[in-house]
């Protein structure tokens, strides 16, 4: 119970995991919904281009989100074959993406 999980770079596992047990994953967010953070592990460094930065910072995230919030055939990068999208419900998304975080770090607010 008093532990939290961020996706960090781990979106593309779960992503396999729905091709085996859709109903498992979406199992998962709904028991865990109070534990679980969105985020990724994109690293910048000086001297990389910031606008290829965002770039790539936009298309993880749309890419995420999609597969969240819809439930649309996706056929991420980092699986093989397409997936289904989790179509999780807005109260749920609103912990994964903001409320956890906030209670997890009180200084973001």
């Amino acid at each position: 119970p008093n532990c939290c999980v961020d996706f960090a770079h781990r979106v593309g596992h779960v992503q396999h995991q729905t091709q085996r047990d859709r109903q498992k994953v979406l199992d998962f967010f709904d028991q865990f919904q109070d534990q679980l953070v969105y985020g990724t592990d994109l690293m910048f460094f000086e001297g990389d281009d910031p606008s290829a930065n965002r770039k790539l910072c936009c298309d993880v995230w749309r890419g995420h989100w999609k597969w969240f919030n819809t439930d649309a055939t996706l056929s991420p990068a980092e699986v093989e074959g397409p997936v289904q999208g989790l179509a999780l419900s807005q109260p749920l998304l609103q912990k994964v993406y903001y409320d956890n975080a906030v209670r997890f770090f009180p200084g973001l607010r």
